[in-house]
C-alpha cells in the first residue's frame, strides 16, 4: 500500500511517502524566517505560505519516492488540532487530490501521531509496532500539553493537561519576554542546562478539581515581574546583564515541566 501524508497544521509544510509501513521520503519546508520578524506564528501567513509551499512539497516527496500520483492507494493529511486556517489549506488539497485520483482520504489527529513516532526506527525509517509497550505520555505539542495513557496501540485516553496555555507557549512567551530570538523555546531550554534553577521561585499549582491537571497562570506573571525587575537593574549595572539569560530560564523552565506532570489529590 502507498500513502502520501500531507501536514499543515503549524508553521511547517511537509509531506511524506509511505510504502507497506516504510518511510520512502519526508519533505518539510519551514517558515521560522517569515515569522521571526513577528515573534510567532501568524495564522494568516502561515496559510498563505502554506499555498505557496504545497505542490512543490508534494511533488519533491513523489519524486524521491519515485512514485507517480497515480500509483498512490491513500492520501491523508492533517485534520486537527491546529491553525484552523493553516490545516484548511493542507486538508482540502488532500481532499481534492484523493477526489480527483479515486482513492479513499484519512484524516488524522496528529496528537494520536506524537503517540506513536516515538516507535519509529530511524535507521529502518519505520514504525516497529512490534515493540510497543504500554505507556504514559506526555505530548508537548504547540497550544497543547497532554499526559495520556497508552494501553495499546489506538487505544489510549487523556488523564490531563494544562488549563489554559500550554508549556510551549509558556517557553516562547517568556523567551519573548527575555529578547531571546523566535522560536524562543529550544532556545530557553538550551540556556536552561547552563543556568541555576534556585536562580528564582516560580510557583508550581495544579487544579484542586481534576487530578493530573495544571495551568500556566501561576508562571506567567512571576515572569513578567522578575524580567521587568531585570531590566531596571541592569540599566545600572552591565555587568548583571551579562548573567540574565542564565538565571531566568532554567527557573522557569525547571517549573513549567514539574507543573505538567505533578499530580494533586482529588477533592
Amino acid at each position: 500500500m502507498k500513502l502520501l501524508a500531507i501536514e499543515s497544521s503549524c508553521d511547517e509544510t511537509a509531506a511524506a511517502v509511505i510504502q507497506d509501513g516504510r518511510i520512502l521520503s519526508n519533505v518539510v519546508a519551514s517558515q521560522i524566517r517569515l515569522h521571526t520578524q513577528y515573534g510567532g506564528v501568524v495564522p494568516e501567513l502561515a496559510a498563505r505560505e502554506h499555498l505557496a509551499n504545497l505542490v512543490p512539497v508534494v511533488q519533491q516527496s513523489l519524486a524521491e519516492a519515485e512514485i507517480r500520483a497515480d500509483d498512490l492507494d491513500w492520501v491523508s493529511a492533517t485534520q486537527g488540532p491546529g491553525l484552523p486556517p493553516a490545516l484548511m489549506v493542507g486538508y482540502q488539497a488532500a481532499q481534492h487530490m484523493a477526489f480527483a485520483l479515486g482513492i479513499p482520504l484519512l484524516g488524522i489527529q496528529h496528537h494520536e501521531a506524537h503517540l506513536y513516532s516515538p516507535w519509529i526506527d530511524p535507521e529502518q525509517k519505520r514504525l516497529e509496532s512490534e515493540a510497543f509497550e504500554p505507556n504514559l505520555s506526555l505530548v508537548v505539542s504547540g497550544g497543547h500539553t497532554l499526559l495520556l495513557w497508552v494501553k495499546s496501540p489506538m487505544n489510549h485516553e487523556v488523564v490531563g493537561g494544562t488549563l489554559d496555555d500550554a508549556a510551549g507557549e509558556c517557553f516562547d512567551k517568556t523567551a519573548k519576554l527575555l529578547g531571546l530570538p523566535y522560536p524562543g523555546g529550544p532556545l530557553m531550554d538550551r540556556l536552561a542546562a547552563q543556568g541555576n534553577p534556585d536562580a528564582h521561585r516560580f510557583p508550581v499549582r495544579c487544579s484542586r478539581m481534576l487530578a493530573l491537571t495544571s495551568a500556566s497562570v501561576g508562571s506567567k506573571q512571576p515572569c513578567v515581574i522578575i524580567c521587568r525587575n531585570i531590566r531596571n537593574v541592569c540599566r545600572m549595572n552591565t555587568q548583571y546583564a551579562m548573567f540574565v539569560p542564565r538565571s531566568s530560564p532554567p527557573s522557569s523552565t525547571y517549573s513549567l515541566p514539574r507543573r505538567s506532570v505533578q499530580q494533586k489529590p482529588m477533592r
